[in-house]
Parts: structure tokens; C-alpha cells; sequence
């Protein structure tokens, strides 16, 4: 997953369209019972059911699921793969 001029996926989450649960989606996405999240399917079906302040990105193979307000974590996904 590359790096993101806006910094993190939290800072994306904040600049995106949201509906009116604060959920910013993308592609092919089922919620349910969920508010606060970033969901960018990649070409795939992603269904989440009562989860609060995550961010799912899927990137061809590669899935992340993470609380947005561990977004900096990203780098160790991003090191483990090196």
C-alpha cells in the first residue's frame, strides 16, 4: 500500500464524503450497525457489521483492518512486507 500525500487514512477519512453515520465508503460495501469508518473495497465486497472508528482497505491482495486512530501504525505492515 503506498504512502498517501494526505498523510495518513485518518487524514482521508476526514477530507471524504461521509454518509450521515460519518462513514466514508468506496466500491462495493455493506454496513451495518457502523459509524466512523473508512471503507475502500479495491474491487472486493467488504461487509462490516458494528464496528466504530476502523479503517478496511483492501489493495489487491494486500487487506488492512485497523482503528483509524492507530494510523501510523501503517509503516509496520509496510515493514513486514520489505
Amino acid at each position: 500500500m503506498g504512502w498517501s500525500d494526505l498523510g495518513s487514512w485518518q487524514a482521508v477519512h476526514a477530507l471524504a464524503a461521509c454518509d450521515e453515520a460519518g462513514n466514508a465508503t468506496t466500491g462495493d460495501v455493506f454496513l451495518h450497525d457502523s459509524n466512523g469508518n473508512l471503507i475502500r473495497s479495491g474491487g472486493k465486497r467488504v461487509s462490516v457489521i458494528g464496528m466504530e472508528g476502523v479503517a478496511v482497505v483492501v489493495d489487491g491482495d494486500d487487506i488492512l483492518v485497523m482503528p483509524l486512530k492507530r494510523c501510523q501504525d501503517v509503516r509496520a505492515a509496510a515493514k513486514a512486507r520489505e
